[in-house]
């Protein structure tokens, strides 16, 4: 009888523990929740030069710049373009890509 009565109260606490657990993932994971964006730009300046030295069409015509004196990847960009024939390179955010194109 005893084996029993404690068999219970174990299945009803792990039944407990699972559900608050479950709970807990549920309430964490709300879908609404976006990650912050990194602010420090001037550090993804860099990374954002180098990348286009690889994959620009006219990445031997981009000009000798330091990435670190332009506040945003978008004016490095602006700084970069090629301009008698580059007319559709540009920067977006997610959220524009998804309402011009998605929406």
């Amino acid at each position: 009888m005893k084996i029993q009565q404690v068999d219970i109260r174990l299945r009803a606490f792990l039944s407990m523990v699972l559900f608050l657990l479950a709970g807990l993932t549920f309430v964490a994971c709300d879908k609404g929740d976006e990650p912050e964006p990194d602010n420090d730009d001037k550090a993804l300046n860099g990374e954002f030069l180098n990348l286009m030295k690889d994959w620009y069409f006219w990445y031997d015509q981009i000009p000798d710049i330091d990435p670190m004196n332009y506040p945003t990847p978008v004016e490095v960009l602006e700084a970069i373009r090629y301009r008698p024939l580059d007319r559709w390179s540009y920067i977006t955010t997610w959220k524009e890509f998804e309402s011009y194109y998605l929406e």
